[in-house]
């Protein structure tokens, strides 16, 4: 066997795999998208996950444009039966924002330090828990009853309303 099987970067490589095919193929976002389309999303979601644009965010205004590029991409449109536009920013982004979090908590892709300062860049994935927290937080805050139709405002209008609560903290 060669030393290149071993090397770091395909060590890196293999934990990245196997982060996006756990959350994936975890039952309750398994559910979301087409059948028999997980491996080729496991796929364009490698892609698309670069850690080294992930660590290079500085700020959070930086991460929220670079997470939008990755949200906006049509790519997302073949692995759903649904208009993209009714899952694109409540399917597809709670997706990416799992598989995020996973990368940036992971000691194996990020330094101790690189992981506190993407913390608190990084969106919080969006469900009926937390749309329940943010109106108790922020009562008369227009939001979405569920993630399906959820649109790219409502989007930013969560994660604005969960920052603002953040810094209170």
């Amino acid at each position: 066997m060669s030393s290149a099987q071993f090397s770091q970067e395909r060590h890196i490589e293999a934990v990245i795999r196997r982060r996006i095919k756990f959350v994936v193929e975890k039952g309750a976002m398994a559910r979301l998208f087409k059948k028999n389309s997980h491996r080729q999303l496991q796929g364009v979601l490698r892609q698309e996950m670069d850690v080294d644009a992930l660590k290079a965010r500085q700020s959070a205004d930086d991460f929220d444009a670079w997470h939008r590029r990755i949200v906006l991409q049509q790519c997302w449109a073949n692995f759903t039966d649904r208009p993209i536009e009714e899952v694109r920013w409540g399917h597809f982004a709670k997706l990416i924002n799992i598989i995020l979090y996973e990368l940036a908590a992971n000691n194996e892709i990020v330094t101790d330090d690189e992981a506190r300062r993407l913390r608190g860049l990084l969106h919080l994935p969006i469900d009926q828990k937390v749309l329940d927290l943010v109106r108790a937080l922020q009562p008369g805050t227009r939001l979405p009853k569920k993630l399906l139709g959820m649109t790219e405002a409502d989007y930013v209008a969560i994660q604005r309303a969960i920052r603002d609560e953040a810094r209170r903290q």
